[in-house]
């Protein structure tokens, strides 16, 4: 899934994050937004946890497992990372599992920018999806693939971030929705005619 970043005032909430080419974001277990300055490895953020990994908001993809960012790769700039426990390496990423991570990250930048301006910061993440052809030896339906998220993961406590969240998960499931009644068996052999 890739993340990508709103606001609502753009000129103000530069002085609140910094989303230049000098630092990279990260968002850690606790949903804090932290920026680094570049350059920095992973194994310098984790500060050797053995139960805790690194991965990249661009290389999340939907359904597919969550790739871990080796300890000596250097984070790049303007990027999103997530702090995730071991635990989700082995499960496969779904589409509540990428709201969660779109709403950890919109409130750890708004809590961010919160500290940096005193509240006037109305920054929000949302999950990316692109659709992706993939090209083998015949012809296959294009594939949905969102771009950054992990499952599980719950926002804070705060109004704002419950009402994010709902939106949010209401919104994935009218997209999965209206893909799946546009979606037909298509049989060997069958003719397709089109109007």
């Amino acid at each position: 899934m890739g993340i990508s970043y709103s606001s609502g005032n753009s000129s103000s909430n530069r002085a609140s994050v910094k989303n230049d080419f000098s630092f990279a974001n990260v968002v850690s277990l606790s949903g804090e937004w932290r920026q680094y300055p570049l350059p920095i490895q992973a194994s310098q953020i984790l500060d050797s946890q053995p139960d805790v990994f690194l991965c990249n908001s661009d290389s999340l993809a939907f359904d597919e497992f969550i790739p871990k960012l080796g300890s000596a790769e250097f984070l790049q700039p303007a990027q999103i990372y997530f702090v995730l426990p071991v635990s989700k390496l082995n499960s496969r990423l779904t589409g509540p599992d990428m709201a969660a991570l779109a709403v950890k990250a919109s409130a750890g930048i708004q809590s961010y920018g919160k500290n940096a301006r005193r509240g006037k910061s109305k920054a929000r993440i949302s999950p990316v999806v692109v659709v992706a052809e993939e090209v083998h030896h015949h012809r296959q339906p294009p594939v949905l693939q969102p771009m950054s998220s992990t499952p599980g993961l719950q926002a804070s406590g705060s109004g704002s971030a419950r009402k994010l969240q709902r939106f949010s998960s209401k919104r994935a499931k009218m997209v999965v929705r209206s893909f799946k009644l546009r979606l037909n068996t298509i049989y060997e052999g069958s003719v397709l005619v089109s109007s």
